[in-house]
């Protein structure tokens, strides 16, 4: 009795965690094609997460090179705007960050340590 009830629970797991992944697939997406339409010579280096499957949350870290600071703040109210989409539409909290790459700015690292912890 007690391996069917497993076996129904990983595949309950499993359609969680594909639903999940589809979510992030789907909030990149709309991301890549906004930042696409609205600001074309942006370029997005790299989407970073960290996988949060047994919560509603989406997050995602994205660094964008080729623009500049006029246009990163831009960028930024458009990823707000997103977020308050999926909130709105989807009942989705999505935490979207950004970064402009700079020769400051090590890519390397992003994408070994992120999710940041910070210290304050």
């Amino acid at each position: 009795m007690s391996r069917k009830i497993a076996e129904k629970k990983s595949i309950q797991v499993k359609e969680y965690i594909k639903k999940y992944i589809s979510s992030l697939r789907g909030l990149s997406v709309e991301i890549r094609e906004k930042l696409k339409e609205d600001f074309p010579t942006a370029k997005i280096v790299d989407f970073k997460t960290f996988l949060l499957p047994f919560s509603d949350e989406l997050n995602l870290f994205i660094v964008v090179d080729n623009i500049d600071f006029e246009t990163e703040i831009k960028i930024g109210f458009a990823l707000t705007g997103i977020e308050r989409k999926y909130l709105k539409e989807k009942n989705t909290f999505c935490d979207i960050l950004y970064a402009q790459k700079t020769p400051k700015l090590d890519v390397a690292a992003i994408k070994r340590d992120y999710p940041f912890s910070l210290k304050v």
